[in-house]
């Protein structure tokens, strides 16, 4: 009997032996599962497993048409961050970078555990964006490989921060230069943009120095909305709320904007910088379309414009202004108690100018003496018409075919009525004037003229003709 209870006790000891041990065994395996992770996970981050990493990422991005360079690649898989130092990014085939940087640091998303690319923030120190479009229109960024009609997939980024990032545009084509030397980006859901240094901007022999640029902006991997956009230079204050399309198939712009022009400071764009109209000019309404070549579709008003001692009073036009030239419609304004109504473009290219005017109800006297000095002037008032085409920066240039009619005014001191029409034809720098009036009511006045210019200065002109009454 105790020889069956000892046998039944060892059989009892040998079954629970093994189950006490199986805890034991489960926590060996685990810690030599930890230890190898932490092994490998070290393995990782070691100097030539992060070289081979970014020799990989370089190979990478060859494929679509870009060359990667960095001095180091850094990353932390635990904290899920990345970084480049020493960054410098070109097109293949192209000897300019169009982006380097000392450091570019991202943090990834723990989403990506799910198979879902999302980046959480990339931040850029003094970074350095370089584009260069050459006279035959080609340019140093990566050429697109895409064949897909489609739109592109949004950027997965919720936060892009650059601080005093500098930005260099040269157009060799259409002899643009821009230069940024610091403006703060922080694309974000709620982001700003901000410029931290003077930027230049030169097109031809004219240039000017934008002093300020401040906005709102929201990013969502695809779109820029800029929200109280303002952008100060000597030339104009301006503002603008809207969207720019970046992550599209055709980028775009859809803004409403809105400032103040300084005529004077301005009309050195235009080759005017002599004899610049004086004033304040103020707009508003749409820009939109892609970015290689957006439209304006603004309206003009001012309430006191002078040019060559011409003032007028409210002024109103809508402008049409794209990358071809621009275009003024219903211009509307008050010179000398009367109204003008006028139309005309320029064509950037070549250099053109147009103007279709008419006029009613202007008062003669106080029109002539805007002009010249003069002891006695004319009185009544004057309708008439004016086409006029040319280069801006040479009126001798210019063709005019022009119609004046003068109604009999009252006679007074210094003044004197003469009803009747003048005609003037200019081409090819030479005059000829036509006129037929009455000269105090009584005395039959007729002129046949004509005369060569000599500059901008009707005065200075060459006269010869006959005066007969």
């Amino acid at each position: 009997m105790r020889v069956d209870v000892a046998w039944k006790g060892s059989m009892l000891h040998d079954i629970a032996q093994p189950r006490r041990r199986r805890p034991v065994i489960l926590l060996a395996g685990l810690g030599a599962v930890i230890l190898l992770a932490a092994i490998v996970l070290a393995a990782v981050h070691t100097s030539p497993v992060r070289a081979y990493a970014l020799r990989y990422a370089a190979r990478a991005v060859l494929n679509l048409g870009i060359r990667l360079e960095a001095r180091r690649l850094d990353y932390n898989l635990l904290t899920l961050r990345v970084g480049l130092v020493g960054v410098t990014v070109s097109a293949v085939g192209e000897e300019r970078p169009f982006f380097v940087a000392d450091e570019v640091r991202a943090h990834v998303s723990s989403r990506v555990f799910r198979g879902e690319l999302a980046v959480e923030e990339v931040t850029v120190s003094q970074g350095a964006v370089q584009i260069v479009r050459r006279a035959d229109g080609s340019t140093n960024l990566p050429r697109s490989t895409r064949t897909s009609q489609g739109e592109p997939a949004p950027l997965p980024l919720a936060r892009l921060l650059a601080p005093r990032l500098s930005i260099e545009y040269q157009d060799e084509g259409n002899a643009i230069d821009v230069r940024a030397p610091a403006l703060t980006l922080d694309l974000a859901a709620q982001g700003r943009l901000s410029l931290d240094a003077p930027m230049a901007v030169t097109v031809g022999t004219t240039s000017t120095v934008v002093t300020g640029i401040e906005s709102g902006v929201a990013f969502d991997g695809r779109d820029m909305r800029l929200s109280n956009f303002r952008i100060e230079a000597p030339e104009v204050r301006a503002g603008a709320e809207g969207t720019l399309g970046i992550v599209r198939r055709q980028p775009a712009v859809d803004l409403r904007v809105s400032g103040d022009v300084d005529l004077a400071r301005a009309a050195k764009w235009w080759g005017q910088s002599v004899d610049a109209p004086i004033g304040v000019v103020r707009f508003d309404g749409p820009v939109r379309g892609p970015f290689a070549g957006p439209s304006a579709d603004l309206r003009l008003s001012s309430e006191d414009v002078v040019w060559n001692a011409v003032a007028t009073r409210r002024l109103s036009a809508d402008l049409d202004l794209d990358a071809s030239g621009i275009e003024i419609s219903e211009s509307r304004f008050d010179v000398a108690g009367g109204q003008v109504a006028a139309a005309g473009g320029i064509t950037w290219d070549s250099g053109q100018g147009r103007v279709k005017a008419s006029w009613r109800g202007v008062d003669a006297a106080r029109a002539v003496a805007m002009l010249v000095q003069a002891g006695v002037l004319p009185s009544g008032r004057t309708s008439g018409e004016l086409t006029a085409s040319g280069p801006v920066r040479s009126f001798n240039d210019w063709d005019v075919d022009a119609r004046l009619g003068l109604d009999r005014g009252p006679e007074a001191r210094g003044r004197i009525a003469a009803p009747g029409e003048t005609r003037l034809h200019l081409a090819d720098g030479r005059w000829q004037l036509e006129a037929q009036h009455v000269v105090g009511g009584v005395t039959p006045v007729t002129a046949s003229l004509t005369g060569l210019l000599r500059g901008p200065d009707l005065a200075a002109s060459t006269v010869s003709g006959v005066v007969s009454s």
